[in-house]
């Protein structure tokens, strides 16, 4: 039993595995937990809830030298010719260092999934139902497809990237024959060694032979020693998939685990369809729906950080699954390219919201609107929102699910002291979503080819979502016409004509009572990616001045206004009751019609951040 590497031949077109550059910015225990528990969800049997069993050997079961040898031979010298060529990698340098004392591993199993299905000696079918060849033999290409995480074919590059020696192994149990299959896989460099040179990917498996891919152990010796070796739990009867990354990288312990279960997962643990076990020495951790509620209500603490976080969305979602019967707000966004600039919703359900909201009460939203295929045929889709507001404004404002999995680089509200949840469930809008991820699965893009391949006026259904947040907030944010200035007086700022400044009261000087308030000449309101100024009618004409700006920490808005921030000259104003006389820069110039109301609409500006607006009456 030996690590195999295939000789390249002459006529071969070298290259190198370049997924690492894909998970760059993300820690790696996060990276493998999305990955694994992904995978393991995507293959979860009808009926069944995926359970996955994490355990780390630590020293007490780490393997002896001369036990571990078996699963090491045959490797070392392509790791140290790889090691000399990559004099910067320190992490395999220090993985070479560690197989000259006992093993450690990490372990990975899934319960209540299908395993890796299909033939093992398949190299060429394409037959999306054959998992085994997608997993082992493929890179870049993926069978997924509607309903499923994953995409691009190169998540599982995270496996091995998790090992100092950045190599793994997979048993699988499955309804096929054979009905357990023994494999490993390392991920290299191209390389010489002697006058041979090697293909970067390694296999631990059967004697190579030519007419045949690489093939597994599947002898029930070989197979039980693995299983006895690496304290797998898995019988033969039970289907699914046992992973064991020997030499894992020094990040990845206990806590780093279940910081990436609970912020990644924390949906499919409160919706019964997951349940992580994480087994550490003597340390034992059971998620599912019970000990995912008990850790948010033992983490009220703004000062603990990502915990803290993570249990207030932990409590929306909550809030999500038990009431989505119930919606607060029920808005129809219709067919075509939806957007929320034209979204009608119910006056009185508005009101009940607007309270619900103010009160620090949740508010839930259910949207259905369609989704196109590349093809046209459309069907009917939804997604659900839930906001509520919080006695201190959240570090992390928004949070977006598709499906199971939380998308973490999708940002929809900047700011503010309103907490939201988006998600978006199985089915075709998931699938859209799924198109436009890179292969970390963490943001969305709008113009991801496989969007503009697969679906019609994708990208505005991916903005349509992205911008939910933000545009909810600011409809349940906004103030009635009858309303008074004060209202929005954190949001808006306002100059009149020949108003007075106003300070700070006088400690000991007793102020005299405020005059009669003026009657109201302006109302300002948020719009989806820009404003709206209400002038309310005067029995002269007269010339309204609107500047704007982005609003900043300094405090400063206007006078910080940088033209690069955008340009209403080149922006859509429009306007009704009165003539547009000047736009540029951040200024619109106004004359409005004796006796009639005016509005003012400004569209095209960054939907993420807060726009401060002055509304000044220029002197006859």
């Amino acid at each position: 039993m030996s690590w195999r590497f295939r000789e390249i031949v002459p006529w071969e077109v070298l290259s190198e595995p370049i997924q690492r550059a894909s998970f760059a910015d993300t820690e790696s225990p996060e990276n493998l937990i999305r990955e694994v528990i992904q995978n393991s969800l995507d293959a979860a049997l009808p009926g069944e809830r995926v359970r996955v069993r994490i355990q780390f050997s630590g020293q007490r079961y780490a393997l002896a030298p001369d036990r571990a040898a078996r699963w090491l031979t045959g490797l070392r010298p392509h790791l140290e010719e790889v090691a000399r060529l990559s004099m910067d990698d320190r992490v395999l340098t220090s993985g070479i260092d560690a197989m000259q004392g006992p093993m450690k591993f990490l372990t990975i199993e899934d319960y209540g999934t299908t395993g890796l299905r299909g033939d093992i000696t398949d190299w060429r079918s394409d037959d999306e139902r054959n998992d085994f060849y997608w997993f082992w033999r493929n890179v870049g290409r993926s069978a997924k497809r509607g309903g499923q995480g994953g995409r691009w074919g190169i998540g599982k590059w995270v496996v091995p990237a998790t090992s100092q020696i950045s190599a793994f192994f997979a048993l699988t149990s499955r309804d096929d024959s054979p009905r357990r299959a023994l494999m490993g896989q390392a991920v290299l460099k191209v390389r010489n060694i002697g006058e041979k040179r090697y293909d970067p990917y390694g296999f631990y498996c059967t004697e190579l032979v030519p007419e045949l891919p690489q093939q597994p152990f599947t002898d029930s010796g070989t197979i039980e020693d693995f299983i006895r070796d690496f304290r797998c739990g898995r019988g033969e009867e039970a289907k699914g998939v046992s992973l064991v990354i020997p030499f894992p990288a020094v990040d990845i312990d206990h806590w780093a685990i279940r910081k990436a279960v609970l912020s990644n997962y924390f949906w499919a643990l409160l919706d019964g369809q997951l349940e992580v076990e994480v087994i550490d020495g003597d340390r034992r951790n059971r998620w599912d729906r019970t000990s995912t509620l008990a850790f948010a209500s033992s983490h009220n603490d703004p000062g603990s950080g990502w915990e803290f976080e993570t249990s207030r969305f932990i409590h929306l979602a909550k809030e999500m699954l038990e009431r989505h019967q119930d919606p607060t707000l029920l808005i129809d966004a219709g067919g075509g390219a939806p957007s929320w600039s034209s979204v009608q919703i119910v006056e009185s359900e508005l009101i009940t919201g607007r309270e619900n909201l103010q009160q620090g009460e949740p508010v839930l939203v259910h949207v259905n609107l369609e989704v196109a295929d590349a093809n046209g045929h459309v069907v009917p889709a939804s997604f659900d929102v839930i906001l509520r507001r919080e006695p201190q404004p959240p570090t992390r404002n928004d949070e977006y699910i598709r499906d199971r999995i939380s998308v973490p680089d999708v940002r929809g509200l900047a700011s503010g002291s309103v907490r939201v949840l988006v998600r978006v469930d199985r089915g075709p809008l998931a699938d859209l979503l799924a198109d436009a991820e890179g292969p970390a699965h963490r943001d969305w893009k709008e113009r991801d080819e496989r969007v503009s391949l697969h679906w019609h006026q994708g990208p505005s259904r991916i903005r349509f979502i992205r911008n939910a947040a933000k545009s909810l907030v600011d409809r349940l944010s906004e103030v009635p016409t009858e309303a008074s200035d004060e209202l929005l007086q954190d949001v808006f700022f306002y100059e009149e004509a020949g108003a007075e400044s106003t300070s700070r009261p006088t400690r000991g000087v007793t102020k005299p009572a405020p005059p009669d308030p003026k009657p109201r000449k302006f109302l300002v309101s948020r719009g989806e990616a820009g404003f709206r100024v209400s002038i309310l009618p005067a029995p002269v004409r007269r010339v309204i001045l609107v500047t704007a700006a982005y609003d900043r920490r300094d405090g400063a808005p206007f006078s910080n206004y940088d033209p690069a921030d955008f340009d209403l000259g080149a922006a859509q104003v429009s306007a009704t009751g009165g003539s547009i006389l000047r736009r540029t820069g951040n200024e619109v110039a106004i004359e409005c019609n004796e006796g009639e109301q005016v509005q003012l609409d400004v569209q095209g500006l960054d939907g993420l951040r807060d726009v401060i607006v002055r509304v000044v009456e220029e002197p006859r």
